[in-house]
């Protein structure tokens, strides 16, 4: 599922392998950034340099800055929006897709590397989508909204590529796929609703996609009753990238990462990696270059979160969601949902399974790395995870799973709640140059509030697998 940089993916709500189908069937939403010529068998074009040989090349990415003023004109037209937004989310909200929204948020982010360095060879999926090879350009990733098109992209080629965003179809669908509105009969998308608004005082027209991802997965968080009661700050200010931009997806963790491999790959994803040498996923030896990495220092400096407790808290996320792709093997237990509580439902569960209920190989955890939360050694290394049993309670982030299990237990979920909101706030800022302080005090005007807002009846009967999906090319017939 997730390979990347930031946090549990590999933590997180149902992913994508290499070369397998996504099972979420039936839907075929359309994206006007990707065009015919990605689905024919000619020579795609992608704004790639062609090249019949194998190239080289590297790049240093500077951190950007969020840019509140530079993307709405002011914090009260960004205020405005953030609402907007929220009441758009309200209006069609579908239970279903809280797993998936929350995921994306995660892997839109998780893309960050400080020095990428890569040839055209080693992204060995490229040659499957043309006649010859290609130079791969670099990109720096980050909260920059390009999983819209590597999404649309990757379920173009069968997921020969971009395979880490398989398993997001209810997510963009519900963002990204035209349908018709009920409140305002006609084909829209939500994305396109909530940028469209423009009302005498305030404008939302340039709202980024990075921000709307971001914000939907934090709703997400409230409708499923995760964010406590003061509520949760939110940073806006993220600028998307061009839609023929793609980040670099390989980078999002393993299910198989342990504790001290999901540090480094958070901490260090300015690396240089062999992908010819090195297999899936990559131990720690693959990794030749580590680069300066602030994504703990904004959660150590801003909300006191140590590295262990950031990556513990941000797995959490997977108390809700789905594994939508992977087939049961000794790192995942298969299709199914992630934990055995209340669907839809932010709690601690999560961590209970995986912390008293160790000795249950099919309830202490859906993937291992969810497992090594607990302990560093897993048993009969090869077999299905279902009989790979905890060895030990020696993980570095065995202290916070307990502490999040013993919560559940109490009935509560004040503390999983109150630290995840704050992972939640260090973790979208990955790419961005801020500093703790300007965190702080501009979130503070951004804040999600608390409690699930009611979900319409016919909103709750929704199925996304059926609603009807347009492709934006076919909008004149569909409204002729």
């Amino acid at each position: 599922m997730l390979k990347a940089s930031v946090v549990v993916c590999a933590l997180l709500l149902g992913g994508g392998v290499r070369g397998q189908n996504e099972l979420e069937a039936g839907i075929g939403a359309g994206d006007a950034a990707v065009d015919h010529r990605l689905r024919g068998g000619a020579q795609r074009d992608l704004g790639y340099t062609t090249t019949a040989t194998t190239t080289t090349t590297s790049t240093t990415c500077a951190k950007k800055t969020l840019d509140v003023a530079g993307v709405y004109g002011s914090i009260a037209n960004a205020q405005a929006c953030m609402k907007h937004a929220l009441a758009v989310f309200k209006t069609n909200w579908v239970p279903e897709v809280t797993g998936p929204a929350l995921r994306a948020s995660f892997h839109d982010c998780g893309t960050y590397t400080a020095a990428p360095t890569k040839t055209s060879a080693a992204y060995q999926a490229w040659s499957l989508l043309g006649p010859v090879a290609k130079s791969v350009p670099l990109k720096c990733g980050g909260c920059n909204g390009s999983i819209k098109q590597e999404f649309a992209f990757g379920k173009s080629v069968n997921w020969q590529i971009f395979a880490e965003q398989n398993g997001m179809q209810l997510w963009y669908d519900f963002l990204f796929g035209y349908r018709l509105m009920a409140n305002t009969l006609s084909y829209t998308t939500v994305a396109n609703l909530i940028k469209t608004a423009k009302y005498g005082y305030y404008d939302c027209r340039k709202m980024s996609n990075a921000d709307i991802i971001s914000l939907l997965g934090i709703y997400a968080v409230k409708q499923a009753g995760g964010v406590p009661a003061q509520g949760c700050p939110w940073m806006p200010g993220r600028k998307d990238v061009a839609a023929d931009w793609y980040d670099d997806t390989t980078l999002l963790p393993s299910e198989a990462s342990n504790a001290e491999a999901l540090k480094a790959q958070q901490r260090c994803l300015g690396l240089i990696r062999s992908f010819s040498l090195c297999p899936r996923p990559l131990p720690l030896v693959c990794y030749l270059k580590f680069a300066k990495y602030d994504f703990y220092s904004i959660a150590q400096n801003a909300f006191g979160q140590d590295p262990y407790k950031l990556i513990a808290t941000l797995s959490g996320a997977h108390t809700v969601g789905r594994s939508r792709v992977h087939p049961e093997n000794p790192t995942s237990l298969g299709i199914d949902e992630l934990s055995q509580g209340p669907l839809n439902t932010f709690d601690g569960i999560y961590y209970d399974e995986v912390y008293y209920k160790y000795l249950d190989g099919k309830n202490a955890g859906w993937f291992e790395s969810d497992r090594h939360g607990r302990c560093n050694n897993l048993s009969n290394p090869g077999q299905k995870l279902e009989y790979r049993i905890c060895q030990d309670a020696n993980s570095p982030m065995a202290q916070y799973y307990k502490a999040y299990a013993d919560e559940y237990h109490a009935g509560t979920n004040y503390l999983l709640a109150s630290n995840f909101c704050a992972s939640y706030q260090a973790m979208s800022t990955i790419g961005y140059a801020v500093t703790a302080d300007v965190l702080k005090a501009t979130s503070a005007n951004f804040v999600v509030p608390p409690g699930k807002d009611p979900v319409s009846y016919a909103n709750q009967l929704t199925d996304m697998l059926l609603v009807s999906i347009i492709d934006p090319d076919d909008l004149k017939t569909a409204t002729a």
